[in-house]
């Protein structure tokens, strides 16, 4: 089964033609599945840049089922600072709880117009005898040092907003991972924002190093217990790296530029894998993330 994985777009930050150009070369491979794993929005108006990615995404690829889960820069809503809204943001210039979530919902009914499958809603995807299961996930964190909070409520259902998507995400997927269990099939590819396999694993990519393992050696990281459950891969983003497995596989845009930690946003970037019936996966084609090299698409 081909498969196309891409996250990171950031458009607004990247150039709408670099985007077409990417999906137009993913189209020409003909992949059975498109996995965007997050983070289409490069300016502040996320669930609505979002939506204009998913249309791009539906047009350029009409027969391909697309599958994706929105990143932390799809939840931004309005930059502080800017006058639009303002009668509808809290006194410090963020968006109030009520619309932050309607703009959400919106981005979440976009999708689904679109015929685009979302994790977070629509939860298991069954395809080519492998179980697809995923979430966007969220910062472990319940205050992380990221300007996140500048463009969302600090507080929604009663509590800190960091740690109520976090709760969200894990419950969300365990969700879908119980009723996997309920009718099992097939080799498990777990597509997240945030990785959920690594980046704390070790130089063979294979074992995870918590807090948790520090304090209690019995306790299972998420990423080990979803391995007990059948996940053989781990499809994601937010870091900007490229990851080519054996398990994890990324196609962020380069944040290691000339050995900078500087986020590149100038040109998205694809994996082309093939999901194998024996429950490996191997990758056919990568964009390099060398210094200065712009894709090949």
């Amino acid at each position: 089964m081909l498969v196309a994985l891409t996250s990171d777009i950031h458009l607004g930050s990247s150039h709408p033609k670099h985007l077409h150009r990417m999906l137009v070369a993913i189209a020409a491979h003909k992949p059975d599945l498109y996995i965007n794993a997050g983070d289409d929005n490069g300016s502040y108006w996320g669930g609505l840049i979002s939506s204009r990615v998913s249309k791009l995404e539906r047009l350029l690829l009409p027969s391909t089922i697309i599958a994706k889960v929105p990143g932390n820069h799809d939840y931004w809503l309005c930059p502080t600072g800017q006058g639009s809204g303002r009668r509808k943001r809290d006194k410090s210039g963020r968006p109030s709880v009520d619309v932050w979530q309607d703009a959400r919902e919106k981005m979440f009914l976009a999708y689904k117009a679109l015929g685009i499958h979302c994790f977070n809603q629509d939860g298991i995807l069954r395809l080519g005898g492998w179980t697809f299961i995923g979430h966007s996930m969220w910062y472990e964190e319940s205050a992380p040092a990221t300007n996140d909070h500048q463009f969302m409520p600090i507080d929604i259902m009663g509590g800190n907003t960091n740690h109520h998507l976090y709760k969200e995400g894990y419950r969300g997927l365990w969700d879908q991972v119980d009723a996997m269990s309920l009718n099992p099939a097939g080799p498990v590819a777990v597509v997240s924002h945030f990785p959920i396999f690594g980046p704390r694993h070790d130089a063979s990519g294979l074992t995870t190093t918590t807090e948790d393992d520090a304090v209690d050696p019995g306790h299972p990281t998420l990423a080990s217990a979803l391995m007990e459950h059948g996940a053989k891969a781990f499809l994601c983003g937010h870091m900007h790296q490229q990851h080519l497995g054996p398990i994890r596989f990324e196609a962020g845009s380069n944040q290691n530029v000339g050995g900078k930690q500087t986020p590149r946003y100038d040109h998205p970037r694809y994996l082309l894998l093939d999901f194998k019936d024996d429950g490996s996966v191997a990758v056919l084609k990568s964009v390099s993330l060398a210094k200065g090299a712009k894709p090949d698409y």
